[in-house]
C-alpha cells in the first residue's frame, strides 16, 4: 500500500483554512500559548469574525481547528473557552502521552523499513549546538513532528492519527517546546536520534528507557509552567483587539533565558508536504 494511500485519520480542519484562515488560526494559538488569551476566557465566532473581518464561515472553521488541535473546548454555540488543565488533569495527560508514546515506538520496531529509517534520520539532521534561535526552534519542532508523523505512517492502525491528537494533542506537543531551556532542547534531540538505532535493532527495553528519561527530565518543568499558565485565568471574554504576538509568554519574568519563539506554522501531513516547506 502506498503512503498516499494509508488511512491516517485526519481531521477536516488540519488541512489548510486558507492563507488568511491560517494567520489567524496561528495567531490565535500563539497568543493562547504566551497567555495573551488567558485560560478560561472565551472566544466567539462572531468575535472573530468582526475583529479580523472575516467570512462567520471560516471564523467557525477557524474555532474547529483550534477545538481539534486541543488549544479550545467546552464548546457552546459559537463559542469555546481557551484550555485550561488543572494539575490533576494535566498530570492525567502526560500519563497517556508517555503510554502512547510507548505503544507507538514499539509497533513501529516491527515495520520499519531501511528507506523509512533513512527518513527518520534525515528529520533529525539537524544542529542545536549553537544558539537556539527562534527560527531554529522552529525548524526543530517541525522536525519533530514529521519524525513522529513518519512513525505514525508506518504504523498503519486506522484512525491512530486522532487517537495521538486526542491524547497527545497538538497544544500540549507545543506547550512542552516552549516550556524547555536550551539544555532540555538539546536533551529531547539526543533522545529521538537515539530511538533510530533503538528502534533498527527492536530493542524495547532501550526504547522504554528513553521515553522514562524524557518524562522524569520534563515532567516537573511541565507542571510549573502548566501552574504558571494557570495563574492567568480569566471567565472573560478575549481582547481582540490585542494583536500582539510576544516571543515568550507573559507569565514568564522577562529575564528568562528559555528560546524565544515565532508563531509558528501549520505543521505538515506529509514527507512531501515537509521538504516543500524547507526548501
Amino acid at each position: 500500500m502506498k503512503v498516499s494511500e494509508k488511512d491516517q485519520g485526519w481531521f477536516e480542519s488540519e488541512r489548510s483554512l486558507g492563507e488568511v484562515g491560517d494567520r489567524i488560526f496561528l495567531e490565535t494559538r500563539h497568543r493562547i500559548l504566551t497567555g495573551v488569551y488567558r485560560p478560561g476566557q472565551k472566544i466567539s465566532s462572531q468575535g472573530i469574525a468582526a475583529a479580523f473581518e472575516i467570512s462567520l464561515d471560516l471564523a467557525n472553521q477557524i474555532m474547529n481547528a483550534l477545538s481539534d488541535h486541543g488549544y479550545v473546548h467546552e464548546r457552546r454555540g459559537d463559542e469555546v473557552r481557551v484550555i485550561a488543565w488543572t494539575d490533576d488533569e494535566f498530570a492525567d495527560m502526560l500519563t497517556t502521552c508517555r503510554d502512547l508514546l510507548e505503544l507507538m515506538l514499539s509497533k513501529t520496531s516491527d515495520r520499519l523499513d531501511e528507506e523509512t529509517i533513512r527518513t527518520l534520520e534525515q528529520s533529525m539532521d539537524i544542529d542545536l549546538s549553537k544558539d537556539i534561535t527562534p527560527d531554529v526552534f522552529e525548524a526543530f519542532h517541525i522536525r519533530w513532528w514529521i519524525f513522529f508523523h513518519t512513525l505514525l505512517y508506518t504504523i498503519e492502525v486506522r484512525s491512530f492519527r486522532k487517537m495521538m491528537l486526542t491524547g497527545a494533542p497538538p497544544s500540549f506537543r507545543r506547550r512542552m517546546f516552549t516550556a524547555l531551556d536550551e539544555a532540555g532542547l538539546r536533551s529531547m534531540h539526543s533522545d529521538v536520534q537515539a530511538t533510530i538505532p533503538a528502534i533498527r535493532s527492536k530493542d524495547q527495553a532501550k526504547l522504554k528507557a528513553l521515553v522514562a528519561h524524557q518524562w522524569t527530565r520534563f515532567t516537573p518543568i511541565l507542571a510549573a509552567e502548566n501552574s504558571r499558565y494557570n495563574d492567568l485565568a480569566d471567565d472573560g471574554e478575549v481582547d481582540y483587539e490585542d494583536r500582539s504576538l510576544p516571543p515568550r509568554p507573559v507569565f514568564r519574568n522577562q529575564t528568562d533565558t528559555r528560546p524565544m519563539f515565532h508563531m509558528g506554522c501549520r505543521e505538515p501531513l506529509s514527507w512531501a508536504e515537509y521538504q516543500a516547506m524547507i526548501q
